[in-house]
């Protein structure tokens, strides 16, 4: 057996596709509610840390939805590279973050999350009172990695050990957060019934022929969003007419990121250590 074989998808035609990727999401958004629901018993119990290990799980389990779905929407005939390249996000912690949290962005263009993505996907940044007091490791992985494991860490001037477990001292005031926006995104699309191979299908059909740059608008995002839902209403696709899915879907499912690189870009320290000592206040 081969483990995390995702990109074998390419070899599939689109049929075979739509109907692998319909089980694939499927699994994701059923494993992402019950991660989901063991977070909120130890929310219940008090347990800040193993909650918050388990809300970036389910974070990043209903990112893989997403992840896939951009894969859907990818042109495939036009780039196999960057069709495998989505596929490949998939087993990508630093891909799922940014698609968690790219749900909570509201862009006016492609070319606003194009310039946020290039921030976020940084190994290293700097940062602080004067935006260059200190060198920080990627937002994304380390917020994931600190909550998770103990670790023997630089700092700007020592090393020293991590513990983890000092979140839960942290946490004073631990309340349960709402349903997250990444999570209330999958959850619409999976009752709406985009899910479905034969939604999939139709995803493909509405998205594959739209060119994707910078600027690209918000509008035409809409429009794209009301469209396809259309159409999955026209062809009994749609297994739900609640205001409340549809809103969800049209305003909160944003810009395919198949066009962009979300793997970590790496980043020299020594380049950032010359910015620190070449700034001046004046």
């Amino acid at each position: 057996m081969r483990i995390k074989a995702i990109q074998d998808l390419v070899q599939l035609s689109d049929a075979m596709f739509f109907e692998q990727v319909a089980v694939g999401t499927a699994l994701c958004l059923a494993n992402a509610k019950q991660i989901h629901d063991d977070h909120a018993s130890l929310v219940s119990a008090r347990r800040p840390r193993g909650a918050e290990i388990l809300r970036l799980t389910a974070e990043e389990e209903a990112s893989k939805v997403l992840i896939l779905l951009d894969a859907v929407r990818c042109p495939r005939t036009k780039s196999t590279a960057q069709f495998s390249r989505q596929l490949h996000y998939f087993n990508d912690h630093l891909a799922k973050g940014i698609y968690a949290q790219y749900c909570g962005l509201r862009p006016a263009t492609f070319g606003e999350i194009h310039r946020w993505v290039d921030l976020e996907r940084k190994e290293f940044y700097l940062d602080g009172p004067n935006d260059v007091d200190w060198i920080f490791y990627n937002d994304i992985l380390r917020r994931r990695e600190e909550t998770i494991y103990v670790d023997y860490v630089e700092s700007e001037r020592d090393h020293l050990w991590h513990d983890p477990t000092k979140f839960d001292e942290l946490a004073l005031s631990f309340v349960m957060p709402s349903r997250n926006p990444v999570f209330r995104l999958v959850t619409a699309l999976g009752d709406a019934g985009c899910l479905s191979s034969a939604g999939l299908a139709l995803i493909a059909e509405v998205w594959r022929s739209i060119f994707i740059d910078d600027d690209f608008s918000w509008d035409s995002l809409h429009e794209r969003n009301v469209k396809m839902l259309e159409h999955m209403e026209q062809k009994n696709l749609l297994k739900t007419k609640g205001d409340d899915v549809r809103g969800v879907i049209v305003n909160e499912w944003l810009f395919p990121l198949y066009p962009l690189d979300l793997t970590k870009e790496r980043v020299d320290k020594n380049g950032l250590r010359d910015l620190q000592q070449q700034w001046s206040p004046w």
